[in-house]
């Protein structure tokens, strides 16, 4: 029996190059994007996975449905680095990562 694949939050994904790699690699991705005009590139570069608007105050997911939160995209766009970037649980994992 072969193991589950992982279950991802990709958040603020633009258009979606860490999320076709996860996708790629044998992950279950919930992308999610804040931007609707990135949101439509998403869509379009990567049909068959899950894109859903959504932002950082309100991510469209209910607890401990992913393994992994990433945020690749997103943590070039933090406006306070590193008060930004400071790890938190996040409710949505079923671990600290």
């Amino acid at each position: 029996m072969s193991a589950p694949s992982p279950r991802v939050l990709d958040f603020g994904v633009g258009i979606g190059k860490l999320t076709g790699t996860l996708v790629a690699l044998g992950a279950d991705v919930s992308a999610v994007e804040p931007d609707p005009a990135m949101l439509t590139e998403l869509r379009r570069a990567l049909p068959a996975g899950r894109a859903v608007a959504g932002s950082a105050k309100a991510i469209p997911l209910p607890d401990a449905s992913v393994d992994a939160v990433l945020a690749g995209n997103a943590v070039a766009l933090v406006r306070h680095g590193r008060r930004g970037a400071r790890e938190r649980q996040d409710p949505r994992t079923r671990r600290a990562s």
